[in-house]
């Protein structure tokens, strides 16, 4: 019998099986495992009308006849992809951002774009990618598929850790070895929902420059901001340094399957200078040929429609967020009456995105998040699936973008009385209720 690579069987492979498997096997529990949208925000039917209404200026060609603008659109497309000029227009309207439409590379989702990256720009033996801890699983996985190192370094709640960053750097060049680029999520990250702060974004930005090392900067959640005013893009502050990943999954619906990355950062090929969109279509040529057009054409109808900017659509989306992120903050102070402190049980107030973070008293493993979806039909995530070392074991992910509302009391009300009582039954400290 053939053995399949060793590298599928590497633990942090298996975890989102695991999940999966839970979700399934207790279909009557009330989730907070998920990190994805409200299926309710879909504008699918919209869309597919505004494709046809649009197909000829989706090309650039207003002249053409629908129906030949539509074959053409259902035709093998341009490797890096046939809407490039529409996500350059609707960046430079939402973000302020100029990017040459021809150094955008239209992905297959943010989950290719991220394989790219390491394909490319990454020679397994010497590179490696530093990340922030905990970490969105999707990175890490496709690293240790491709064979690459990855060192963690500490996320806190106002960004990475930019002493354990340089520490980091310098041990490695010790080794022999090449921080080639630093991967985080700046705004609502997934895990945790912590977002960077404008100092340390400046700062990360001076010392990644500095040590001529890359930043990742994935954007998923960035437009859903529910308070406060947003800083600007690490890409903002440095064009030259950071590799901008971005995604239309969340702001308009994941079947779409379009993301893109930021190719303006110059590389070495060969000996020559050249942007990295030119490296990154070679390699996307030979994993999936192209992006479907015909995806891209919906998406690009909908940025059109939208005068090719979507702030007035997301802050619906917002609203909607908000409201049940609010619910779910509501609902923790209402059922874990504990004394906030360290030792006891205690969250963070994320200023967007999807997610919040519950620390416990305990160890919340694999196992313990099945005990809580037997025992009280709860669903949540292990904050250690997301980490390396066991800093997170204590710790749990709730997401509440696709909780439906009525639902968030009664399953924040469920997971306090699992916690009280799994406490009680480890020796673990709560503190008395107040």
């Amino acid at each position: 019998m053939l053995n399949v690579s060793e590298r599928l069987g590497e633990p942090i492979l298996d975890s989102m099986h695991f999940l999966n498997e839970i979700v399934e096997r207790y279909p009557q529990a009330i989730s907070f495992a998920p990190g994805r949208p409200s299926a309710d925000l879909f504008v699918v039917d919209e869309s597919l009308e505004l494709l046809r209404k649009h197909a000829p200026t989706i090309l650039g060609k207003p002249g053409l006849a629908t129906d030949k603008a539509l074959n053409e659109i259902a035709q093998y497309g341009r490797t890096n992809g046939i809407i490039h000029h529409h996500v350059a227009r609707q960046l430079l309207q939402d973000e302020g951002l100029t990017i040459d439409p021809e150094h955008l590379v239209i992905t297959n989702g943010c989950q290719e774009a991220m394989f790219i990256l390491l394909l490319t720009l990454f020679t397994p033996s010497r590179d490696v990618l530093v990340a922030t801890e905990p970490v969105y699983q999707g990175i890490t996985a496709a690293a240790k598929l491709l064979g690459i190192q990855t060192v963690p370094i500490c996320l806190r709640a106002d960004g990475p850790d930019l002493d354990e960053l340089s520490m980091a750097i310098q041990a490695l060049r010790r080794e022999g070895k090449v921080p080639r680029a630093l991967y985080t999520i700046p705004d609502f990250d997934n895990p945790s929902g912590n977002t960077t702060s404008l100092q340390t974004r400046q700062r990360l930005c001076a010392l990644a420059r500095r040590e001529n090392m890359l930043i990742f900067e994935d954007s998923p959640y960035r437009m859903l901001r529910y308070e406060g005013a947003p800083p600007p893009l690490l890409k903002a502050i440095d064009p030259e340094q950071v590799v901008l990943l971005g995604s239309y999954s969340k702001t308009l619906f994941p079947g779409l399957r379009i993301g893109y990355l930021s190719g303006d950062v110059e590389v070495s090929l060969s000996g020559r200078v050249v942007p990295l969109s030119e490296v990154a279509s070679k390699a996307k040529s030979l994993s999936s040929i192209n992006t479907s057009p015909l995806m891209q054409a919906t998406l690009a109808a909908q940025l059109i429609e939208k005068g090719h900017r979507l702030g007035a659509h997301v802050a619906v989306l917002a609203d909607h967020y908000r409201g049940r992120r609010d619910a779910l903050l509501a609902a923790m102070e209402r059922h874990f009456r504990f004394p906030r402190d360290s030792s006891g049980v205690h969250w963070n107030r994320p200023e967007g995105g999807f997610f919040v973070t519950v620390h416990v008293p305990f160890e919340f493993s694999m196992q313990t998040m099945r005990e809580c979806a037997a025992t009280v039909d709860v669903i949540t995530v292990p904050l250690s699936l997301f980490a390396f070392a066991t800093a997170h074991d204590r710790a749990m992910r709730l997401s509440f973008s696709a909780v439906p509302y009525d639902d968030i009391d009664e399953g924040v009300r469920r997971l306090s009385s699992f916690v009280t009582s799994f406490a009680a039954r480890s020796g673990s400290r709560l503190g008395i209720p107040a």
